[in-house]
Parts: structure tokens; sequence; C-alpha cells
């Protein structure tokens, strides 16, 4: 396993072995991290996928392996990196913050199923209750004005019928002779205009409410296609809205988050919250070490074709050959 640790953390074996079990610790425990938060994400993203977005077993796979696989390059990129800048260092606590985050409210989302479901589905009526009073609110004036020209219709139809009758009895009101005569003939035409002129009416009353209708059903269809297939944002929303209506429920979850973030900091947290172990140091003042001897080579190189320029050809063969001479010593120590 030291090996496999060994390799997580681009750490050599033989100069690691080298050294105390307090080197060797360090080394393991940022390997485990990094391998225990990669588990982690893609036995997370399997079940994301799986579970909630019913993906398959081949989709949950790669959804899987490609989420391990980031996350793991993400931490491996971290634990990897030197150097003091504060820049640098933000960035790489930024980083490992974010993908603690995500890692809680993803554990969250999987262990919250069945209430983040009820909580969409209550959503989503929600939804279609406003849209339908969005509808409603939107043809109200137009609905309004086309039964009020029904009713009116409809009283000018009853009072040309009744004119009609009475005419016809020899109503006084009228011309008096009973029967149908030409002034009843002439309130029955009028009477076929307002009857006429209500059905007229009452078809596009009808051919309104049944636009109105179909809107209402289109835009049903709509919020259930959506209610369906929810996103994963809609169902963190969702599962933030069923959290905040029970203070208790909520303490747990972000006492679950809170352990989440912790166990995935753990590689960050080893590595830079530890003291510097024997082998760390080694492995700095090596690298110290390589760097003055490359600075030093180049002042002197720098130097050299210095005098070079007033050298004549057989004192530049001389000092190439006492260059190799020095190189196969520094490669001999």
């Amino acid at each position: 396993m030291l090996k496999l640790f060994a390799l997580l953390t681009n750490s050599p074996l033989a100069q690691l072995r080298a050294h105390g079990p307090v080197s060797i610790n360090k080394v393991v425990a940022m390997g485990m991290g990094l391998l225990g938060v990669t588990l982690f994400w893609t036995a997370i993203s399997f079940g994301i996928a799986y579970h909630l977005f019913e993906c398959g077993v081949l989709g949950s796979l790669g959804a899987a392996l490609f989420a391990g696989g980031f996350v793991f390059t993400i931490d491996r990129i971290i634990i990897l990196g030197k150097g003091k800048d504060r820049l640098m260092a933000g960035v790489r606590i930024g980083l490992s913050v974010i993908i603690a985050l995500l890692g809680g409210v993803c554990l969250d989302l999987l262990l919250l199923k069945s209430e983040v479901e009820q909580e969409l589905v209550a959503i989503h009526q929600d939804q279609v209750t406003h849209a339908m009073d969005r509808i409603t609110d939107r043809h109200s004036a137009e609905l309004d004005q086309a039964r009020e020209r029904v009713e009116h219709a409809h009283e000018e139809a009853v009072l040309a019928e009744s004119r009609y009758v009475a005419e016809i009895n020899g109503s006084p009101s009228g011309s008096g002779r009973y029967g149908v005569g030409q002034v009843a003939r002439e309130k029955g035409r009028l009477l076929r205009q307002r009857q006429e002129e209500l059905a007229r009416e009452q078809q596009q009353l009808t051919l309104l409410e049944t636009q109105v209708g179909q809107e209402r059903e289109f835009e049903k269809a709509t919020l259930q296609e959506r209610q369906a297939a929810p996103t994963l944002f809609q169902r963190i929303h969702a599962m933030h809205r069923y959290l905040v209506k029970d203070w208790m429920v909520l303490v747990a979850y972000l006492m679950l988050t809170l352990a989440v973030m912790v166990f995935e900091l753990t590689p960050l947290i080893v590595k830079y919250r530890t003291p510097t172990t024997s082998f760390e140091a080694e492995v700095e003042a090596v690298d110290r070490l390589k760097h003055a001897r490359v600075a030093s080579l180049i002042a002197r190189q720098e130097q050299l074709m210095g005098f070079n320029t007033g050298m004549t050809l057989g004192e530049r063969r001389a000092m190439r050959v006492l260059n190799e001479v020095e190189k196969d010593n520094d490669q001999a120590a």
C-alpha cells in the first residue's frame, strides 16, 4: 500500500523509506485522504445518476468515473502544489471548499430523496395554481366583455320574442290585430336577427373559453413535463425549501454537510496543517541545492561568454575541453 500512496503523492519510494515513520505516515495519510475523497465522489455521483436521474447502470458508471476522475485531478493538483504564495494558497483552499460543499449537497440529495420528491410535487402544484391564475387574469377582461355581450344579446332576443308574441296575440301595445300581419312579420324578422346575434356572441364566447382552456392545458402539460424530469438545481431548491420548514432538520443537515466538508478537506489539512517531516525537508533542500547549482552554471556560462569574445580559436577549444571535464566531474560527484 505504501507504494500506491507514494505514487498518489508523487513521492520517491526509495527515498521515502530511508526516513522515519513520521514521514511515511504523512504520505500515507495524504494518499488515503485523496483516495477516500475520490471513492466518495465516485459513489455519490453513481447514486445521483442512478437513483435521481435514472441514467441506467452504464450511464451512471460513466458519470461516476468522470466525477471521480475530475475530483481526483483537482485534489492531486492541490496536494502536489508547492510554494507559499498567498494567492495560490487561496486558490487551493477555495477549490477544496467548493468541492467539499458540492459533495455535502449531493449526499444530502440522496439521503433526503423522498422529502425532496414530496417538495417537488408541492412546488409543481404551486406552479400550476399560479399559472392558472395568471392565464385567468390575462383573459379575464376579454371573457367578461364576451359574457356581457352574450347577456345583452340574450336580453334583446327575449325582448324581441315577447314583442312578437304580443303582436300576433293582438296586444294593445302593438297594432292590435290578431295573426301574422305585416307588423308581426317585421317583428318576426327582428326576432330572428336578435337570435342570430345571440348565437354569434355565444359562439365567440365558446371559442374564447376553448382557447383559454387549451392554453391552460398546454401550460399544465409543460409544467408536468418539467416536474417529471427535474434538474439538479430544481432538486437543490426543493431540498432547501424543505429544510427551512423545520430547524431541527436544518441543524442535522448543516452538521452532516460540515462532516462531509471536513472529510473532503482531509488531504489539504494533512498537507498544510501538520509539521514538515524530514522527508519533505530533504526534498526541499535538494530542490534548493539544484536551483542554486543551475543559477551558478548560468552565471558561469555568462562569464565564459564574456571571455570568449576576446579569445582566440585555440583558447576557445581549450575552454570547451575544460567545461567538458568539469561536467564529467559533476556527474561523477
